[in-house]
């Protein structure tokens, strides 16, 4: 069933940023800032950054866990059930994904088996089924929302494939986060990206965050990132994908340029207002020629 809505939404298990997720802790959602009257974007609250900044670092929790799950489950000798996805869930005790088959019709995700984290030791467990044990409920919801999401997400061809984390919200809507994503370890993608928020009725609504997608080259011997830069073409404020690629880099800070106002994300998901993005450019500037005129 999820081949059927979309080739991007296969799922990876080769990197540590692959992986579907779902958070069960109700969070409030997280509402795109509108430009002003003026056509400014109002500069984000500290308030709002740190909800940004929160609900980043939750998605970059819940993928890695995915990745761990799915790696955990081949080398049980274990594959995707057949038209299958998994569900990574955050509970009271530790990391949780389920693995099942989605059957929207009958409003069932038949779960095959569970991979668990402990909160407390640390330790991973797989639990499988013998006989597959049909959910209803959350499950089975947060299955329905992901393959509604992905029908109507605007997948980038030039993706290798894309990640899914959802996360139920205060206000019944479920918000479904695409992430492009790749097997190669020698290269690193972002963009193309963003939420699809599902209502209670099972409408769509569709906020993209990065419109372009973005392929870098990371040779072997690289080393460390010291940092990364992109612009915001659709809104000036960061989001929590600018918080994901930041954190899931290896090392250094992302800079977010956006039309008016500039921020920088580092690698443990903190934003810091730079100001003005005009202004910020301009400073890079003089520092840039400042360097250049003592050499």
């Amino acid at each position: 069933m999820l081949a059927q809505t979309s080739e991007k939404m296969r799922m990876l298990s080769v990197t540590a940023t692959s992986g579907l997720a779902l958070c069960c802790a109700l969070s409030a959602p997280l509402a795109p800032l509108l430009a002003g009257s003026e056509g400014v974007d109002p500069k984000p609250s500290r308030h709002e950054l740190k909800a940004i900044e929160k609900r980043g670092k939750l998605i970059v929790e819940l993928d890695r866990f995915a990745a761990k799950s799915t790696d955990v489950m081949y080398t049980q000798g274990l594959g995707m059930p057949e038209s299958g996805l998994y569900i990574c869930t955050k509970e009271k005790t530790g990391l949780q994904c389920t693995f099942g088959t989605p059957h929207i019709e009958s409003k069932v995700f038949t779960v095959a088996f569970i991979v668990r984290e402990d909160r407390t030791e640390g330790d991973v467990d797989l639990f499988q089924f013998q006989v597959p044990k049909d959910e209803r409920g959350w499950l089975a919801q947060a299955a329905a929302a992901i393959l509604k999401a992905g029908s109507v997400f605007p997948f980038n061809d030039g993706a290798e494939a894309y990640n899914h984390i959802v996360v139920p919200e205060r206000d019944n809507t479920i918000s479904v986060y695409f992430i492009p994503a790749t097997s190669r370890h020698d290269v690193r993608v972002m963009g193309a990206d963003g939420v699809v928020r599902i209502t209670p009725a099972g409408d769509t609504d569709i906020h993209r965050y990065h419109q372009a997608l973005l392929t870098f080259d990371v040779p072997p011997d690289a080393g460390e990132l010291t940092g990364g830069a992109h612009t915001h073409t659709l809104l000036s404020a960061p989001n929590p994908l600018d918080v994901y690629y930041a954190m899931t880099a290896s090392g250094g800070a992302e800079y977010v340029l956006g039309a008016n106002w500039a921020f920088e994300v580092d690698n443990t998901g903190a934003i810091q207002s730079l100001g003005n993005t005009a202004a910020f450019i301009e400073k890079l500037e003089e520092i840039a020629s400042d360097e250049s005129t003592q050499e």
